[in-house]
């Protein structure tokens, strides 16, 4: 049996070492299947994500829902949250799971004489989830994920109209504003704005915009169009259009899908540890290094990692990691609650090159 389990071990290497040089990922602009959004019929919503390779596929997450949907962002629990307005202008509070689509009521958020304004923004510096109204002038609000309940913050400044805003992982918050079309940056405290610059684009309906936790790279989602945007100077650039009709845009990766990065300190080479527990059941924990003086023709010390998992087929059970990192020392969570018992493989792949598999034992 031992010896069995080498040849299959080898096999399944070689197997996996193949197909990481099977296809090239350079054109991903981050995450891949790490952006979420509703489809939007008009009567009911469905969660979908899809990745930034062009063109745009929409993968369905759990069933359609029939309800209005308002807002679409990440806490720091790991759960996606947004609005539901069962009456007028009275808001309540749910998360759903981004492995199955499941949703859970939160709680009753209040009733604001306003429209929320495009959506939630996650400050993971500050641990604040906040809300925006469209009431004159616009308000800024937070609210407990816990208990759904909202809490007045301040009032934005009445020379912008904020059409959508996101928080970077330094803990700023910046805007989009119809006056001029263009970006800002938002005082949290007193509201205040700062002109950044034009966007250099005519937009339509603007459906929210995040930035990406891996990349720090600010996106902005108008009609079906995305954007992608310098938060140096506000200038927009469309990265592609996703087919149907979409409403909201809600990234994950960091600590909003279980990716930690435990350390900044440069590893001397790149290495795949045993993933703990194991055997496990339902989640368990992976950790990895990522090095910088091993790949010294990529030059700016950034590097395409995948991290996939496989069953005893060798077929594709998930895909963890499959973003552009920085050099250091990263911690996975995979929840394996929607998979069969069995043994699976975890491969690790740095810019496109295989560097380990390991196995691992799913017992329940």
């Amino acid at each position: 049996m031992e010896g069995y389990m080498k040849k299959t071990n080898y096999f399944l290497i070689i197997f996996f070492s193949f197909c990481s040089f099977a296809f090239s990922q350079s054109g991903f602009d981050f995450a891949a299947n790490n952006v979420f959004t509703f489809a939007d019929t008009g009567t009911s919503h469905m969660l979908k994500k899809f990745n930034m390779s062009i063109p745009y596929t929409l993968a369905p997450v759990g069933p359609v829902f029939s309800q209005n949907v308002i807002g679409l962002e990440f806490g720091g629990q790991g759960y996606l949250y947004y609005f539901h307005m069962p009456s007028s202008y009275n808001y309540e509070l749910w998360r759903i799971d981004t492995a199955t689509g499941t949703r859970t009521s939160v709680g009753v958020a209040g009733n604001v004489n306003g429209i929320i304004n495009r959506g939630l923004a996650w400050d993971n510096v500050g641990k604040k989830m906040y809300v925006m109204f469209s009431t004159s002038p616009s308000k800024l609000y937070t609210v407990n994920l816990n208990t759904g309940a909202m809490t007045f913050f301040t009032n934005l400044s009445a020379n912008d109209y904020i059409i959508g805003f996101a928080v970077n992982n330094a803990g700023s918050m910046f805007g989009i504003s119809t006056f001029g079309t263009k970006l800002v940056r938002i005082n949290q405290t007193n509201g205040t704005t700062t002109d950044i610059g034009l966007l250099g684009v005519t937009l339509g309906d603007v459906y929210g915009c995040d930035f990406d936790p891996l990349t720090g790279k600010m996106y902005l989602m108008s009609n079906s169009n995305i954007y992608r945007i310098d938060t140096a100077t506000g200038a927009a650039t469309l990265t592609g259009s996703i087919a149907g009709s979409a409403k909201y845009l809600s990234i994950g990766g960091g600590l909003y899908t279980g990716i930690s990065k435990l350390s900044a300190e440069i590893p001397s080479s790149v290495k795949l540890y045993d993933n703990y527990p194991n055997p496990f059941n339902p989640s368990t924990k992976i950790k990895f290094d990522v090095a910088s003086l091993s790949f010294p023709n990529t030059g700016n010390g950034i590097h395409f990692v995948s991290l996939k998992i496989f069953d005893m087929l060798g077929r594709e059970a998930a895909t963890l990691v499959n973003s552009k990192l920085s050099p250091g020392t990263y911690e996975v969570s995979w929840n394996a609650s929607g998979n069969s018992s069995g043994m699976y493989f975890y491969q690790l792949s740095v810019d496109n090159a295989n560097y380990a598999v390991k196995k691992m034992a799913l017992t329940k």
